[in-house]
Order: structure tokens, then sequence, then C-alpha cells
């Protein structure tokens, strides 16, 4: 068995391992430009001997095509690449090209399915293997490998534990085609959503309308890829990266508002009237936690909104 694999980055790196180690591992196609995950991919990959091949979004005919007629796999891979695959380079692969998707398909399809699996505070997120088509994340289903979202799993965390799922369900694939024994399933369009790519209005802190749980969603959701998430505060724009919902009193006053700061940290009252402890922040001077907001002149009564 030859298995070319379309990576994109980090998350792709477990289970190219894993195929490097099993020989099956017949070549890597890396998107330009490149970043630090392909830049990665190269270093340890590059001195194997294992053919790359770095492809733009205009090189996805002729040139993909002709290099995999001479690599000659019998199946493709695809973890995490961002460029679509034309039906007949598809066409040229025995076995044809499955996607693994890091979502729960058809409910999680789209570019960034981790934000809103986390952001809907699901318990479970997963890698979907489909065959590809011409259909972005609408190829019949190969397999399903479920992992748990951690209550205080942030997209980075679940990330991590994605990757490292990346070789069971890659084992599982491989092993079915070897042995002829690989059932595919069509998806049930009547569970089917579309996410698109979370926009501005997505990763703002609605003080009147998120409750506490939804803040910490949403502050999972977005780190560390966006640096917190947006609020506003005297003026001045600041990303909150992580809080916590304390037992701090409740207080009468509008949600959003300060009601204590300095040591252990900021305290800001919900709408649902739980209080959160601000812990960390980001604006454009650096980094600061909750505790030294207060030297940048944020505290009582002052109000995020």
């Amino acid at each position: 068995m030859k298995i070319v694999v379309l990576a994109g980055g980090i998350l792709a790196i477990p289970s190219l391992q894993q195929l490097a180690q099993s020989q099956l591992l017949a070549g890597i196609v890396l998107p330009t430009p490149a970043h630090d995950g392909t830049e990665q991919i190269k270093t340890m990959f590059g001195p194997t001997g294992i053919p790359i091949l770095e492809v733009g979004a205009s090189d996805m005919n002729a040139p993909l095509g002709n290099w995999l007629q001479q690599i000659n796999p019998d199946v493709v891979y695809v973890l995490t690449f961002n460029y679509k695959v034309p039906n007949k380079v598809m066409q040229q692969v025995p076995h044809g090209f499955f996607n693994f998707h890091f979502a729960i398909l058809p409910q999680y399809r789209g570019p960034q399915p981790l934000f809103w699996q986390i952001r809907n505070k699901e318990p479970f997120g997963g890698i979907s293997v489909h065959r590809m088509t011409d259909k972005m994340d609408e190829g019949d289903l190969a397999l399903i490998e479920k992992v748990a979202i951690q209550p205080n799993d942030t997209y980075g965390m679940h990330q991590i534990r994605l990757a490292y799922a990346g070789p069971q369900a890659v084992g599982k694939l491989t092993m079915a085609l070897v042995n002829n024994t690989l059932t595919l399933t069509p998806q049930d369009a009547s569970k089917a959503h579309y996410y698109p790519r979370p926009q501005y209005e997505d990763l703002i802190i609605q003080w009147e309308q998120h409750d506490s749980e939804n803040i910490i969603a949403l502050l999972h959701a977005v780190n560390p890829w966006n640096r917190g998430a947006f609020t506003m505060i005297n003026g001045m724009q600041l990303k909150i990266i992580s809080a916590t919902i304390t037992d701090y009193p409740q207080h009468e006053v509008a949600p959003g508002t300060l009601v204590a700061t300095g040591a252990p940290g900021t305290f800001v009252q919900c709408c649902d009237g739980k209080v959160l402890r601000i812990d960390i922040t980001y604006s454009e001077e650096g980094y600061f936690t909750g505790e030294q907001l207060t030297a940048l002149g944020i505290q009582p009564p002052l109000r995020f909104t």
C-alpha cells in the first residue's frame, strides 16, 4: 500500500510519523505559502528521502496530477489541507482521496469547525474520515473517531488531542483498505450543518446576552489563535484570554460592570448574575493579568461593552 498525504500543518505530524514508520508513506504534499507547521514537516521528513511537493492554489491540476502519476499511490489521505482538489486528479488514484475532517460530520461541516464545537459547548469533537468529492465535507463516511472535549479544553488543547487521535483513524482506514473490508456510509443530510469561518462579530463578548458559561466557551474557542475574545473598556479594545466563574457576590449593576479589582484579579458582573474573574488579557501593549489591569486604570465602576 502506497499512501500520499496532503498535509496542511502540525495536526498531520503524528499520522505522518506513523505512516513513515510503517513504510507506507510514499509522498507528502504541502501548501504554499509556507508557515511554521509546513516548515516543521519539511524539517522532519525532508532528510528521510520521502518525496515532498509544495503546491499553491493554481497548482492543483497539472503539477499535482503529474506528480501523483510519478508516485503512483494507491490512496491519498488529506489532513487539514486548504486547497480544493479537482475531480480529475482524485480519479487518478485507485482508492481515491480520503479527507480527515477534524470535527463530527455531518453536523459540523466547514473550514474551522473546532471553533464552533467548543463555542457550542459540545461534549465531543473527533475525526470524521470521508471519501472526498467535489463538494466540501459531503462524501460518504468511512469512520468517525470521537474525541472528548474536556470542560477546560481550549481550541489549542483540543487540537492536540485530535492530532494524537489521528494515527488511530489512519490505522483503521489503512487496515480496511488493505483487507478490502472498507464500508462507506452516506452522510445524513437531515443532520448536516455548514459553519462558515468565524467573523469579527463572532469573536466579541456580548455582555448583555452571553451568560458566564457562554463567555467561558467563547474564550476557550479563540485560545490561542485569536489571542482572546474582543471587548471594549474605557475607550480601549481589549482581548480577554482566560477567565474563571467565581462565587463572588452578585451586584445590582449592568452586565459587564467591574465590581472589584486587585489581588487576585479583576471581577466583572455577567448577565446571569454570576461574577467572572478576569485572569489573562491581551492588548497592543502586551499581555496582562487581571490584577495588572488596575495599573492601566481599569477599575470600578468602569464597564466592559
